[in-house]
C-alpha cells in the first residue's frame, strides 16, 4: 500500500489546528465580520441536566461563530462565490439585477411578491391592540399614528432576479390596511405611494442594504410631518430647496456585511446639509446603545413626542426632531413591557408615533403577549372592533 506523503500529513495537521491557533494567538488579520447578527457566546457549564444536555450544541454554535481565522475565510468565501459565480454566500440575501441585493429573511421576499396574505383573524388581534393603545392615549389628550415603511422589494421589484416576480398583485400589507381603515378608526401612514411616486426620479433605497437612502428617508419625513401639520399647524415639512445635498461614497450596507463584502463593495447615498443649521440636540443617550434617546429644541412651543421605531426611522431622526420640543426615541415596539405610564409621566408628549416597517407587521403575533400591562386593563372592555366595514 502506498504511503501518504510526509508534507501531505503536515499540511492536513496544520489546517486542521490553525482555527485554535488562530484563535488563542489572535492571527486574524481581518476585524470580525459584522452579518447583522449577535455571535453565539461562550456557553457556561453547570452541572444540571438541562445545561449538560445542551451544552455541545451550545458550544458548537460558539466555536462556528468564533473560530479562528474565520473572518478571512468570510471574506474568501466572497470573493469566491459573488466575485466569480455571483451567486450569494448567505440564504439572507438574493443577488438581484444591476447590483441589487435583496433581504429574504422574516417573509421580507414574501411580501414584495404577493405572498405573504393575513387572515381576519389574525388581523383582528392586532388591530384590537393599536385600538386599545389609541384610545387609552385619547383619554389623556394624546394622539397616536402608526407609520409602516415598505420593504426595498416592495418599492424596487424589476431588479429582483428572474423567478421572483409578483405572484398576486394585492399584498398582506394590502390585506392589514384596507383592514385597519374598514374596521377601526386608526390613523395609519403607509408611506408606500410617495416613494413609488418619486421613484423614477430618485433613488431611494440602498443597493446594499436593506434600508432606504436619505432620499427615501426624505420622502417618508415629508410624509409624515404632511400628516402632523393637521393636528399641529404650528409644523410644516421642510422642503428639498431648505438642503445642501450632495453625493458621497459610504461603505457597503447590512446585506454586503452578510455576505461577506463590506471590505470590498461600496455605494452612494447623499449628505443632507441644511441651509440654516438645525437645532435640535441630544441630551440623553444610554452608554453604549443606539436607543432610547431624547432631543430637544430649547425655548420652542413646539409638541412633545414619544416614537417607537425599527432601524428605518434612524435616517429620518435629524429632520423630525427638528419639529417637536421634546422628542423620545425608542427602539422597540410598545408591549408587554413598555412602563408607557411612567413614560407619559417624564416626557408629557403630544403624540406617540409606532413605526413598524412592511416585513416586522405579524399580525399572527400579539403586541401583548405577555399579558395587558395594568395601565391598560381598565380601558380594554372599551375597545371594540367592529364587524361590519366603514364606508
Amino acid at each position: 500500500m502506498q504511503k501518504t506523503p510526509r508534507a501531505i500529513l503536515i499540511v492536513f495537521c496544520l489546517l486542521i489546528i490553525s482555527p485554535a491557533i488562530g484563535k488563542f494567538f489572535n492571527l486574524d488579520p481581518f476585524s470580525s465580520h459584522n452579518e447583522n447578527r449577535n455571535p453565539s457566546q461562550r456557553p457556561q457549564l453547570s452541572w444540571t441536566e438541562a445545561d449538560i444536555e445542551n451544552f455541545p450544541q451550545e458550544y458548537q454554535a460558539y466555536f462556528n461563530d468564533n473560530f479562528g481565522f474565520r473572518s478571512t475565510l468570510v471574506r474568501g468565501n466572497f470573493l469566491l462565490r459573488y466575485g466569480l459565480l455571483g451567486v450569494s454566500t448567505s440564504d439572507r440575501v438574493v443577488i438581484g439585477k444591476n447590483g441589487w441585493f435583496y433581504y429574504t429573511g422574516q417573509g421580507a421576499l414574501d411580501d414584495s411578491r404577493g405572498i405573504t396574505r393575513f387572515n381576519e383573524n389574525h388581523m383582528r388581534k392586532w388591530a384590537h391592540d393599536l385600538v386599545l393603545k389609541k384610545n387609552w392615549l385619547n383619554t389623556k389628550g394624546i394622539r397616536y399614528l402608526l407609520i409602516i415603511p415598505p420593504n426595498k422589494g416592495t418599492i424596487y421589484p424589476e431588479f429582483l432576479p428572474d423567478g421572483y416576480g409578483r405572484v398576486s398583485e394585492r399584498t398582506g400589507l394590502d390585506d392589514f390596511t384596507d383592514y385597519l381603515r374598514h374596521h377601526t378608526d386608526l390613523t395609519v401612514l403607509d408611506l408606500r405611494a410617495p416613494l413609488l411616486a418619486q421613484k423614477k426620479k430618485l433613488n431611494l433605497f440602498m443597493r446594499s442594504d436593506t434600508h432606504w437612502n436619505n432620499y427615501g428617508a426624505f420622502l417618508a419625513y415629508q410624509d409624515l410631518i404632511r400628516q402632523l401639520s393637521s393636528w399641529f399647524p404650528s409644523i410644516e415639512p421642510f422642503e428639498l430647496d431648505d438642503f445642501d445635498i450632495s453625493p458621497r461614497k459610504r461603505s457597503a450596507g447590512d446585506l454586503a456585511h452578510m455576505i461577506g463584502g463590506s471590505d470590498f463593495i461600496s455605494e452612494e447615498n447623499y449628505i443632507f446639509a441644511p441651509k440654516k443649521p438645525f437645532s435640535a440636540k441630544m441630551i440623553e443617550k444610554e452608554q453604549g446603545r443606539r436607543d432610547p434617546f431624547t432631543m430637544t429644541k430649547v425655548g420652542t412651543a413646539l409638541p412633545r413626542a414619544i416614537i417607537f421605531r425599527d432601524s428605518f426611522f434612524t435616517a429620518m431622526v435629524p429632520f423630525v426632531a427638528e419639529h417637536f420640543s421634546v422628542s423620545r426615541f425608542i427602539s422597540e415596539r410598545w408591549n408587554s413591557r413598555t412602563q408607557m405610564d411612567e413614560i407619559l409621566d417624564e416626557f408629557n408628549p403630544d403624540i406617540v408615533i409606532e413605526e413598524t416597517v412592511e416585513r416586522l407587521i405579524e399580525p399572527d403575533g400579539n403586541f401583548f403577549a405577555q399579558g395587558i400591562p395594568s395601565y391598560l386593563a381598565t380601558a380594554v372592555a372599551g375597545v371594540r372592533i367592529e364587524t361590519e366595514k366603514r364606508e
